[in-house]
């Protein structure tokens, strides 16, 4: 497996003048997971997924469920975290959207060709990356495979499903 890199900048909310570190995690030189540790962290279904931090981008747009599951089994990690997410592509930070999530879902209308997502579990650490979007029927599944919630520096990886949602 690549050595991962960390990617960090220093965010100023104007709101509370709060000071928030966003890391971006990835393969190193934004290299895909290879369909052996795809298969492994999907338990087994790397024919179903791909890497969501490789371009190029689709040409179409979607719209696009966010979730969150555990490595190996895929079950869903409805709570305990909050969601940031940036359409921007000029710039801008990360909006909290933690709110507007239904079902353990975030529901993003017509992204662009790549976007910023950020999940944060508080001390437990944080997965962030520009996504490449890649849409491939009208409603297409972006998600977070997480190792261990308690401890994000065991693995994440975000993937689009193959099959939309």
């Amino acid at each position: 497996m690549p050595i991962r890199t960390i990617r960090c900048a220093l965010a100023i909310g104007s709101a509370a003048g709060l000071a928030i570190a966003l890391c971006v995690v990835g393969a190193a030189g934004q290299t895909a997971p290879d369909a052996k540790h795809i298969g492994e962290i999907t338990g087994g279904q790397a024919d179903k997924y791909q890497s969501a931090i490789v371009g190029p981008p689709s040409s179409g747009s979607c719209q696009v469920f966010v979730e969150v599951k555990r490595a190996g089994t895929l079950a869903s990690i409805p709570s305990g975290y909050k969601i940031a997410v940036n359409l921007e592509q000029s710039g801008g930070t990360p909006k909290d959207m933690t709110s507007k999530m239904a079902g353990g879902a975030l529901l993003l209308d017509n992204v662009p060709p790549h976007f910023n997502v950020s999940v944060g579990f508080g001390s437990a650490g944080q997965s962030s990356a520009l996504i490449y979007r890649q849409c491939r029927q009208v409603q297409s599944g972006l998600v977070l495979v997480v190792k261990n919630p308690a401890k994000i520096a065991d693995g994440a990886d975000w993937l689009w499903s193959k099959w939309g949602m």
